[in-house]
């Protein structure tokens, strides 16, 4: 059995089962391991000695970054990111060591993404519209935080299921904080996922890249899209690309407008939802609604599904 202590020199490793990590005061104890990025592993933990902090829930997920500057650097920033936030759509923040190696977080079921998958062609316009207005709610209280995520997408998206609800509810909630920004504007390079990024992100002017509240509205809006057809909208961006071929492609995938073989994708959107996942794509960010403004026609949506 291996005891690993937040610090500098532990090396990047797999936990294994019945392994433990230490964060403060509390030693936990990794059951499985959960997901797995450039950053470093998440893995499902159960505290140890749970009734040494009061509250503590029984499960959490442990974030563990890799081990060199940069990552840990990151890992830093969204620990104290998110102990400054308390919302009930962005997931909620728990404990950090100092060293940015470990960030306790509440434990949640699953990805967007692999709802997603389990749900082809799409998921049910209820389930589906929760999504929106859950993740919508999360935006607004980012836009007065002065925070943009920068990185929306069906993995960083998650799924908490309700103890014991009568209907089989959940709350929806957004993670992976690790590229936010405060006081947005702009970047020397594009963060976002390529596949799930703004128009205006791609394009590089001043040796920089523009990021906005309108630029995680339209992630969302290419994150609605494939959960309501269970396909990607725009899976024709590729990283090796240029920045202005990309931004061409990107323009071309919404507007239909390539010569000869245009592509309608809109008719793919066979929901209630349609008319607001095709505000939040609006090429132009200016032409894109509030945040605010379309949660509250979303949520009149809610309202309807359930009347």
């Amino acid at each position: 059995m291996k005891k690993i202590i937040a610090t500098k020199k532990t090396p990047p490793k797999i936990l294994g089962y019945n392994d433990k990590i230490t964060v403060g005061n509390l030693t936990y104890t990794v059951q499985s391991r959960l997901g797995a990025g450039t950053f470093g592993n998440v893995y499902r933990c159960i505290p140890q000695n749970p009734t040494d902090q009061a509250g503590i829930i029984d499960q959490v997920a442990i974030k563990v970054s890799q081990d060199d500057p940069l990552h840990l650097s990151v890992a830093r920033k969204e620990g104290t990111l998110l102990s400054q936030l308390k919302h009930p759509h962005i997931i909620h923040y728990i404990d950090k060591d100092p060293t940015g190696r470990f960030l306790v977080l509440e434990l949640c079921s699953q990805t967007l993404n692999t709802k997603i998958k389990q749900s082809y062609p799409g998921l049910d316009p209820a389930i589906a519209q929760r999504v929106y207005q859950h993740l919508l709610s999360a935006l607004v209280y980012l836009t007065k935080k002065n925070i943009v995520h920068r990185d929306i997408k069906p993995e960083n998206i998650l799924e908490k299921q309700i103890p014991k609800s009568p209907t089989l509810e959940s709350l929806w909630k957004l993670a992976d904080f690790g590229t936010a920004a405060k006081n947005p504007g702009k970047a020397t390079c594009r963060v976002s996922t390529l596949t799930f990024s703004a128009p205006e992100t791609l394009i590089h002017i001043d040796n920089a890249y523009t990021h906005s509240y309108p630029s995680d509205l339209f992630s969302l809006g290419v994150v609605m899209y494939e959960t309501v057809t269970g396909k990607p909208l725009l899976n024709r961006l590729e990283d090796h690309l240029t920045d202005s071929k990309n931004s061409e492609l990107l323009r071309i995938t919404l507007t239909g407008t390539q010569p000869g073989s245009p592509l309608k994708h809109y008719i793919l959107i066979k929901s209630p939802l349609k008319p607001y996942i095709e505000q939040a794509l609006a090429i132009d960010p200016a032409q894109r609604p509030s945040a605010a403004s379309l949660l509250e026609e979303v949520s009149k949506t809610g309202r309807s599904l359930q009347g």
